[in-house]
């Protein structure tokens, strides 16, 4: 979705005529008129995206001086940041740090230009005086933690305390704690479920400085960006498409389905099928993580700004035999949610609100499109916490949720089972990651989706329990962070002697 901003360029002009005229104030009367909050964003083809809209904090200091204090992101990313950067405001003109612009005559608009690493953007803020109670009210956290149950809110999830399924409350507080200490970085929720029950379910900002009550109520019913923990959900839908015989099965070649591609495919690319897309084995050729996002070798990138993302992936060069190498690929998912469109009829999220979300009472999600149009079926799907953990333990319940036997048992079973060995410890499946965890004992089988950010779905089908992380640490392999979390600070907090009544 996209707001428009008509004759913004025009307002950009008129901006500049009216900044160099108008009564002179005093500096600190100015300082004044500043202060608030202030929304907008990057602008781009004169627009600027509902993705990337920001509220941004400027208060006035005990001296009278100007600082950036607050950014909160109003999209899927869900980042607070907080700062004390201090703004030069004269006679209409503004900076601070990277940032240079001015303020339009009429008071009530930024226009900002940033210099950053070479690369110039353009800006723009508009004043949001409604949203400054809010800013003031997310920025107070409040202090200490004592572990409460999670609230009952009819969304499907019974509700319970920790001590009612076996999980020691000492050692999760702790690492609550250390979460709102900083030590795992950005993390936005940690939701634990244990016997179908919702036991856990806390929320964060600004590397655990932000939490309680207040920073609960706004980020629970935010929907967060999965990154590729969007691809779980893609194998999700791709279950429901076989089960209704959308697609006969994964040993189906993708060419019947792309009928409008054919002059993509050469002889070997068709004989790459369903199965070969689903546990990343197509054979193209593919890297995404060895270059920069700038650099034109990342293929993920060179996708994404293609004017057709489907035709780009279909015509990457075939370097080894299809069901035989493992390569990771973004590129892979997205021709799959192509697949699923011809073969359902619907794009994949249309598809999936009406067989998946409706029926688990999943009311709201954002899934975003490349700039082609085609669905982002790689990591463009955005959920809030709750619903994502009725992902995970409707995995856990073989695809039944309440009466309704939403996945088949057979498909959850092949989804999930290793298919590719990346390690001795951790292989892939239909989406799907699985690693064994071993605690000194009996290994515990993890099943889960990472993503890009520190987003994490993971279910351990031993303990009946389902995990969910969301976060903003952008740079980290969730793998190893999650892992070590999980293995070393979750499952100690376990009683294995505990008996389910």
């Amino acid at each position: 979705m996209i707001r428009n901003n008509t004759g913004l360029l025009f307002a950009y002009l008129t901006g500049i005529l009216f900044s160099c005229g108008g009564n002179v104030r005093s500096d600190n009367q100015a300082n004044l008129e500043l202060a608030g909050c202030w929304k907008g964003g990057m602008v781009q083809n004169n627009t600027i995206a509902e993705v990337d809209l920001q509220l941004r904090l400027i208060s006035l200091k005990p001296d009278s001086t100007l600082a950036l204090t607050a950014i909160y992101e109003i999209g899927p990313r869900c980042r607070v940041w907080e700062y004390d950067i201090e703004i030069s405001f004269q006679n209409n003109n503004l900076s601070w740090l990277a940032h240079q612009g001015f303020l339009s005559g009429n008071g009530d608009t930024m226009y900002i230009t940033k210099n950053w690493k070479g690369e110039t953007s353009e800006w723009m803020f508009y004043r949001d005086r409604g949203s400054y109670q809010f800013m003031k009210q997310l920025m107070a956290s409040e202090t200490g933690y004592t572990y409460r149950m999670p609230d009952e809110l009819g969304d499907g999830w019974p509700c319970s305390n920790m001590r009612a399924v076996g999980i020691e409350e000492a050692k999760i507080t702790s690492l609550v704690n250390c979460i709102k200490a900083g030590t795992h970085g950005d993390i936005h929720s940690l939701l634990i479920c244990r016997h179908g029950k919702l036991v856990l379910e806390e929320y964060f900002a600004s590397n655990g400085k932000l939490s309680g009550s207040f920073v609960t109520s706004v980020f629970r019913e935010r929907v967060h960006h999965l990154a590729s923990v969007t691809k779980g959900v893609l194998s999700a839908i791709c279950g429901i498409a076989v089960d209704r015989g959308c697609i006969a099965n994964v040993e189906e070649p993708i060419y019947k389905y792309l009928p409008e591609y054919e002059s993509s495919f050469r002889p070997e690319s068709k004989q790459i099928r369903v199965k070969d897309l689903l546990t990343m084995t197509a054979g193209w050729d593919w890297e995404q993580f060895k270059y920069s996002w700038n650099d034109p070798r990342n293929n993920a990138a060179a996708m994404y700004s293609r004017g057709d993302a489907i035709k780009y992936v279909l015509e990457r060069p075939i370097i080894a035999e299809r069901g035989k190498k493992f390569k990771y690929s973004n590129g892979v998912a997205t021709v799959m949610g192509a697949v699923l469109r011809n073969a359902c009829g619907m794009e994949a999220d249309n598809f999936a609100q009406k067989y998946l979300f409706q029926p688990l009472g999943i009311p709201d999600y954002l899934w975003l499109r490349y700039p082609d149009g085609s669905i982002d079926t790689d990591g463009g799907l955005a959920l809030r916490s709750r619903d994502l953990a009725k992902i995970g333990q409707l995995f856990l319940n073989n695809g039944k949720w309440g009466r309704q036997q939403l996945i088949s048992e057979n498909w959850i079973g092949d989804s999930t089972e290793r298919r590719i060995s990346l390690t001795n410890e951790r292989g892939y499946a239909y989406y799907w990651n699985e690693m064994n965890l071993n605690m000194g004992g009996p290994r515990e089988q993890a099943i889960y989706a990472p993503g890009d950010g520190g987003q994490l779905v993971a279910m351990l089908p031993r303990l009946d329990m389902v995990i969910v992380i969301t976060a903003g640490n952008y740079g980290i392999d969730p793998t190893l962070a999650y892992g070590s979390l999980i293995k070393n600070e979750i499952l100690p907090a376990l009683r294995y002697d505990f008996k389910q009544n």
